[in-house]
């Protein structure tokens, strides 16, 4: 038998969204456009001490909406992709709530910083909303892929009835001396 683990060097410890909406540089929602393979290294100053912090990827982030208001458009971010290093982990072409900070290169994000899929960052976009007076709302598309097939069901019914109601017309004109 092989067991396969993803094992990350750091320690989050007690960390949340409330303790981070001061000290993050910024928080995005926003979508993975591009990865690409980039270690780098970049220093950062917290509580008066220099720190290091080493990511292996670079993405290309299309920011939907910023909640300080600090970063807009497209930014790149550093993070990482597997296990080995502290930053954050994303796939391409998928939408997430990202907790950013600042360093000497650029813009950065850690594993343990509550970076989830927008879709399953309920509680954290209500926790922002709130402390910072924004009123981003998420789609809830649970509701509306019923709405959809329930729709596609009844424009179904009605074309075949009305196909069945010509079809009819047709023949009994057609009968008709």
């Amino acid at each position: 038998m092989i067991v396969s683990i993803e094992v990350y060097s750091c320690s989050c410890g007690h960390v949340s969204i409330s303790r981070e909406a001061d000290k993050a540089y910024d928080f995005v929602i926003g979508k993975i456009t591009d990865e690409r393979e980039d270690s780098v290294t970049c220093f950062y100053e917290h509580e008066g001490k220099l720190h290091e912090n080493y990511t292996t990827y670079s993405y290309s982030l299309d920011v939907e909406f910023s909640y300080k208001g600090k970063l807009c458009d497209v930014e790149n971010i550093l993070g990482s992709k597997y296990g080995g290093n502290c930053g954050g982990y994303f796939e391409k072409d998928k939408t997430y709530l990202i907790t950013i900070y600042k360093c000497d290169r650029g813009y950065y994000t850690f594993m343990c910083s509550n970076n989830a899929l927008l879709s399953e960052s309920r509680y954290e976009i209500t926790y922002l909303n709130k402390y910072f007076h924004k009123n981003y709302q998420l789609l809830k598309l649970e509701f509306l892929i019923p709405v959809v097939l329930l729709s596609l069901l009844v424009i179904s019914t009605s074309a075949i009835i009305v196909f069945r109601y010509f079809k009819y017309r047709t023949r009994r004109r057609l009968d008709m001396p």
